[in-house]
């Protein structure tokens, strides 16, 4: 199988010589998915990942996913039985092929803390709030950073490794390590998901547009409408208009976030 062979592609994680693809069966964000794995030392692609079925083999649904590539591993959660809230965490080792599964917590798929930790939002029964766990790459539990301790209510999170950013309802907190406490940003855009940052710069998605936001003034920016996308890769900002025309090819612009001024202050 070859990268040519894969479809419908929603998303794409990229690290060094490895690449995950996100890839949807139709347009439908609750529609069944299939992640695929690919190295450019070999040139193969491998499915590593797909929607669960149930006993009358129906896809189940899962919470959207932006899988992680952390060292020689793959991490991503999703739903593995009927109840919608209740996931599982998986990591794949490039390397040898096998795939840990962690036990169910109702967590969202990690996120890179520093080079050898992770950062998993999860909460103790499905009515709960999502707090911050510290994990090792192996998906032992490791002591969390206590500047992250009290936080409470995470919908989103992304990180660079570094820079740490996630909402709360319609809310921003973003932190690095070294700071004593988190830096709050209140918006009036709504609640806020699909959270991306690189350095400086970190793009949200709401209800009716997506949003750029400078961490450097605390200013922030609607950049698209409801059906465009933004995100802020590996020292890129990425914005994709919406198509006029609907399943045309949107237009994308490709920015480096190194040559962006600060947006003024609110």
């Amino acid at each position: 199988m070859t990268l040519n062979d894969v479809n419908d592609v929603y998303l794409a994680e990229y690290a060094g010589s490895d690449l995950v693809l996100y890839a949807f069966d139709n347009p439908n964000l609750d529609s069944p998915f299939t992640l695929f794995y690919w190295s450019s030392k070999t040139g193969n692609v491998t499915k590593i990942g797909a929607s669960a079925r149930d006993s009358q083999g129906r896809p189940i649904a899962t919470p959207f996913i932006r899988p992680l590539v952390a060292g020689p591993y793959v991490y991503w959660s999703q739903t593995l039985s009927s109840d919608p809230a209740r996931t599982v965490t998986f990591r794949y080792d490039t390397t040898s092929g096998a795939k840990l599964q962690a036990s169910p917590n109702f967590g969202l798929t990690p996120v890179a803390l520093g080079s050898d930790m992770l950062l998993q939002p999860v909460v103790d029964d499905p009515q709960g709030q999502r707090y911050f766990k510290a994990l090792r790459l192996d998906l032992s539990p490791a002591d969390l950073p206590g500047a992250l301790a009290g936080v409470s209510g995470v919908n989103s999170v992304a990180s660079d490794g570094t820079t740490v950013v996630w909402t709360i309802g319609s809310d921003i907190e973003y932190w690095r390590a070294g700071w004593s406490a988190p830096r709050l940003l209140r918006t009036t855009f709504g609640p806020l998901w699909e959270t991306t940052v690189s350095g400086d710069i970190a793009t949200f998605s709401s209800t009716a547009r997506t949003v750029v936001v400078d961490l450097r003034s605390g200013a922030w920016t609607p950049v698209t409408t409801e059906y465009g996308s933004s995100s802020a890769i590996n020292g890129w900002l990425i914005v994709g208009d919406p198509p006029a025309v609907k399943g045309a090819t949107p237009d994308s612009h490709l920015v480096k976030i190194a040559s962006l001024s600060p947006l003024p202050s609110c």
